[in-house]
């Protein structure tokens, strides 16, 4: 498909909602997305914090402060990037 066959389908459409305001539509789905992300990383954290607490008792010394210092560097990461 060449530029211009492309440019004359796009201008049809664009003539077809030449008169429609999408800003609202555009905020609603902005919206959506965004609730859709939030549950999904709380999902995501809440079935990582359960799978932690299983995991954590049965750690030897070594992976216990491996984990704690992963956790700290990942504390003052976050700690940096926030301001």
């Amino acid at each position: 498909m060449s530029i211009t066959a492309l440019h004359n389908v796009t201008s049809q459409f664009q003539q077809l909602f030449h008169n429609v305001n999408s800003e609202p539509l555009s905020l609603i789905l902005i919206t959506i997305g965004v609730a859709l992300l939030v549950a999904i990383i709380a999902g995501l954290a809440i079935y990582g914090m359960f799978k932690l607490v299983k995991v954590v008792p049965q750690m030897t010394t070594k992976q216990f402060v491996m984990f704690l210092i992963g956790l700290a560097l990942f504390i003052l990461a976050i700690g940096i990037f926030l301001p």
